[in-house]
């Protein structure tokens, strides 16, 4: 399995069963569904292909928006190194450190005063150099 990408990720777990894209990618649909977990690829629900095959409405789950943070490519372990496969990231950005609102919570409960003063000191930073350190404006 060579480096793969979310958008691909979607496009192959949308366009064929997994036990075919994991029989392509030589590893099994349970590692197959750990990958898309980790990526935030929906995959098609049981019984999606059956459907499909039969002529039955179906309905293909978009892609979501890429969180902050997550990971956005997948590479696997090189089989001569012992190594694990890692994930690759998008570059870090100063909107991607300020803390989101978490949506356990309602929008009516206060937010602590630790993360109005982060939002607040993050919002007010720019990138100084190639290592991502933030550093405040003012």
């Amino acid at each position: 399995m060579a480096s793969i990408t979310r958008d691909e990720l979607y496009e192959l777990v949308w366009s064929k069963p997994a036990t075919e894209v994991a029989k392509s990618f030589s590893t099994s649909t349970t590692t197959l569904r750990e990958i898309c977990k980790a990526l935030n690829v929906p995959q098609p629900d049981r019984g999606y292909w059956a459907k499909k095959q039969w002529g039955k409405p179906v309905t293909q789950i978009p892609l979501p928006e890429n969180r902050p943070g997550f990971p956005i490519g997948y590479t696997p372990a090189d089989e001569k190194h012992w190594s694990r496969p890692h994930y690759t990231y998008a570059p870090r950005t100063v909107e991607s450190a300020i803390p989101i609102a978490d949506p356990k919570f309602p929008s009516s409960m206060k937010e602590h005063q630790l993360l109005q003063y982060a939002r607040e000191v993050l919002s007010n930073c720019a990138r100084t150099d190639d290592w991502g350190y933030f550093r405040n404006r003012n």
